[in-house]
C-alpha cells in the first residue's frame, strides 16, 4: 500500500489536496471578503427597500430556477425570524447565510485574527469536508427543484 502522507483511508485524493480548501484560502483575501460583502450587503438593502437590480439570467434564459433562486428572499425571511418561509424559499439559506457571515467577518479583521479564523476554517475543511458537502447539497438541491 502507498503511504502519502496527505491522503487519508477512504477519502478521495481530490479532497484533501490544497486546492480544495476554498473556503480558507478565499478568506485570506480581504479584498476579495470585502467587496463579496459590500456588494451583497447593497443588493439587499436595495431587496429590502423594494427595488430589484435584475432577474435571474437563468431563470430567464430557461424558465428554471437557478441554484440561488429564492435565495435572497429566504434570507428576508430569515431577517424577519420566519425560518419555516424561508425554507419555502430556498432550503440551503441558513448554510449560505453563516458562509456569508465568515466572509463578512474575514473582510473586517485585522490580518492576525483573519488568518487564525482561515486556520480554523481550514481545519474544519480538512476535517469535515463541508465546502464539499455544501455543493453537493445544492447541485442536489438544483436538481430537485429541476424534476419537481
Amino acid at each position: 500500500m502507498l503511504n502519502a502522507p496527505n491522503l487519508r483511508v477512504g477519502c478521495p485524493p481530490f479532497l484533501t489536496t490544497p486546492h480544495f480548501l476554498m473556503i480558507s484560502t478565499f478568506l485570506l483575501n480581504r479584498r476579495l471578503c470585502l467587496a463579496l460583502t459590500l456588494g451583497s450587503l447593497i443588493y439587499l438593502s436595495l431587496d429590502f427597500i423594494g427595488f430589484q437590480i435584475l432577474n435571474c439570467p437563468f431563470n430567464t434564459l430557461f424558465s428554471k430556477p437557478c441554484p440561488g433562486c429564492g435565495m435572497t428572499r429566504a434570507v428576508s425571511h430569515l431577517r424577519h425570524g420566519d425560518v419555516s418561509q424561508s425554507f419555502q424559499y430556498h432550503l440551503l439559506a441558513i448554510p449560505y447565510l453563516l458562509l456569508f457571515s465568515l466572509i463578512a467577518l474575514a473582510a473586517i479583521l485585522p490580518y492576525p485574527q483573519r488568518n487564525k479564523l482561515a486556520s480554523a476554517v481550514e481545519k474544519s475543511e480538512k476535517l469535515t469536508h463541508w465546502p464539499a458537502l455544501l455543493s453537493l447539497s445544492t447541485i442536489v438541491y438544483f436538481l430537485t427543484r429541476l424534476i419537481l
